[in-house]
């Protein structure tokens, strides 16, 4: 959902208030002297980073049909984009490119996840019930499955060699760590 008003980043330190971005706007994320978040309505949306150093915003994606779930890390920005099925994009700090790392027809990958030089989400092929969690790492190029048991596994998060998840193999959601 899509509000209008103002991205908003408060200095501590300082106790100072500043608008970053204003209009159709949601879901800011922070990573060091980068703010994310997406901006635009339900037929479009952009991708926006902000530079709190130099207070400078671009647009990395859009616009573009809907777009969800970004995240920020040391390396990259990512989100979720839906272009027939859902594929996750990323903006890659350190080649000043962005580019897509799924495009799997029938499979819809969301909810992205990164840290360091990975990325993890969650992947579902569009005619099963269960899922998996994947990872890209941006340094090597290695794509790996996580976890593929037949059970609903979901919402990742990675914290530098760390992932993770809920998976309900058991029948209930527990929580899992891939190391």
């Amino acid at each position: 959902m899509s509000l209008s008003g103002s991205i908003m980043l408060y200095s501590i330190s300082r106790g100072q208030l500043r608008a970053l971005g204003s209009g159709l706007v949601r879901d800011p994320k922070i990573h060091g002297n980068y703010v994310v978040w997406l901006q635009g309505g339900t037929s479009a949306t952009e991708v926006i980073l902000s530079d709190i150093t130099t207070n400078v915003s671009q647009s990395l994606a859009g616009p573009v049909p809907p777009t969800f779930q970004v995240q920020i890390g040391s390396r990259f920005a990512v989100w979720t984009s839906l272009e027939g099925d859902y594929d996750i994009e990323v903006f890659d700090f350190e080649l000043d490119a962005r580019y897509a790392i799924t495009a799997t027809a029938r499979t819809d990958e969301r909810y992205p996840s990164t840290a360091g030089d990975w990325i993890a989400w969650q992947a579902r092929d569009t005619d099963s019930p269960n899922g998996r969690i994947e990872a890209y790492n941006g340094r090597t190029g290695e794509m790996r499955i996580i976890v593929d048991d037949g059970a609903q596994n979901r919402l990742p998060s990675v914290d530098g060699n760390l992932i993770a998840f809920e998976g309900n193999k058991n029948g209930n959601f527990d929580v899992f760590v891939h190391r």
